[in-house]
């Protein structure tokens, strides 16, 4: 990573389901070690989709999740 404080990066990431509904779009933003995080929006806005691609029970059309943990 090119931050050593980051410990979750997306970077241009995309997402749809059967790719027929776009859920995220070129989604890009970074956390870093001890940030405090809400995730916010409208019912079907991406919000679980996000926490299921960090987790890696989803992955990505395209783009890049970074995740450090150490």
């Amino acid at each position: 990573m090119s931050n050593q404080n980051t410990i979750i990066r997306f970077e241009k990431v995309s997402f749809s389901f059967a790719h027929d509904k776009q859920i995220l779009n070129e989604v890009s933003f970074s956390v870093r070690n001890g940030m405090k995080v809400a995730l916010m929006g409208q019912n079907g806005a991406g919000k679980s989709t996000i926490l299921k691609l960090i987790t890696k029970k989803l992955r990505p059309d395209s783009g890049e999740i970074s995740i450090d943990k150490s």
